[in-house]
């Protein structure tokens, strides 16, 4: 469904979020369940397939928690909005994918040089 979308989270996201394991995982689920063709991409599967990518144990409770912290993360770096009002509900599970502000983020990430050929 979102092999497009997942290339532009690890070209243009993940270098912006390498310290951040749990969130890196978590768009990349939120990116491959996701519509490609969408005009604004919506991650609408919640929080359970994430803590299973996560490999998350314990409680229902404490899963929940830990995958909102990554909401959180994600949401603070500019990757992720709430798709649903948060007003009117504790948590939401709804997300809009930021993908146009994805690119953006590139800037933070230090060219490489990779001369081609060998020896």
């Amino acid at each position: 469904m979102g092999a497009q979308l997942v290339s532009a989270a690890v070209v243009h996201a993940m270098p912006h979020l390498a310290r951040h394991h749990k969130a890196r995982v978590a768009l990349t689920v939120m990116a491959l369940t996701a519509k490609d063709t969408d005009d604004q991409p919506i991650y609408f599967a919640g929080w359970r397939p994430i803590a299973r990518a996560l490999g998350l144990a314990g409680s229902h409770d404490s899963q929940r928690t830990t995958v909102s912290r990554v909401w959180r993360e994600l949401r603070l770096a500019g990757c992720i909005s709430p798709a649903s009002d948060i007003a009117s509900s504790r948590t939401t599970s709804t997300w809009h994918l930021l993908v146009e502000k994805w690119p953006h983020m590139n800037q933070l990430v230090l060219p490489v040089d990779n001369p081609s050929g060998g020896g």
